[in-house]
């Protein structure tokens, strides 16, 4: 699988796989600049993927609501694009050099919407971002994203006791010249 260069996973029926098949995922480290996944029920980002140094774009299409990230993408150099329906949670404890090439990025869980992100990910053009978005606003800046276009904000985690605040203040955003804001609430 040496010159592999895309890897695609789709099944006409949904497909359910154990995490034990997952963490053991193997794929030559200089195959595949591009893996898209359709699994109905997806637990987890493999750990496995950090090691795919060529890498550029991971999409994965799931009806899980949230999926831990165990792959370090601060350790994916190449990655351009990770395109994930579901929210991912990130290790807020990752490390390494890599970020500076992501330019789509969603989406995130509030809490992994963290200053590590908008320093490492600063050439992102798409970014989202889904849950609870009342722990997201009070601590909210994107002014250093200059390059962003595109964030698309959902709240699908809503209280009956909880209002969603107003949308960030608009020196928040990057120049007025770039459209970037699109919320979705979702009941």
């Amino acid at each position: 699988m040496s010159h592999v260069r895309s890897f695609l996973c789709f099944y006409k029926e949904p497909v359910n796989l154990e995490d034990k098949y997952l963490t053991q995922f193997q794929m030559p480290s200089n195959c595949s600049e591009y893996i898209t996944l359709h699994i109905e029920k997806f637990s987890i980002i493999p750990e496995p993927l950090s090691k795919l140094w060529n890498l550029q774009t991971l999409v994965v299409e799931t009806k899980s609501r949230s999926i831990p990230m165990k792959a370090n993408i601060w350790k994916m150099y190449r990655l351009r694009h990770l395109n994930i329906n579901a929210a991912i949670v990130l290790n807020p404890k990752w490390d390494g050099e890599g970020g500076e090439n992501l330019q789509t990025l969603g989406r995130l869980v509030p809490e992994s919407y963290t200053t590590k992100v908008f320093e490492k990910a600063y050439n992102l053009i798409e970014l989202g971002i889904r849950g609870k978005l009342a722990t997201l606003f009070s601590a909210m800046s994107i002014e250093n994203m200059a390059l962003l276009e595109k964030l698309k904000l959902i709240n699908d985690v809503p209280t009956d006791t909880e209002h969603l605040p107003r949308l960030p203040r608009p020196n928040s955003f990057p120049s007025e010249s770039q459209e970037a804001d699109i919320l979705e609430n979702i009941p």
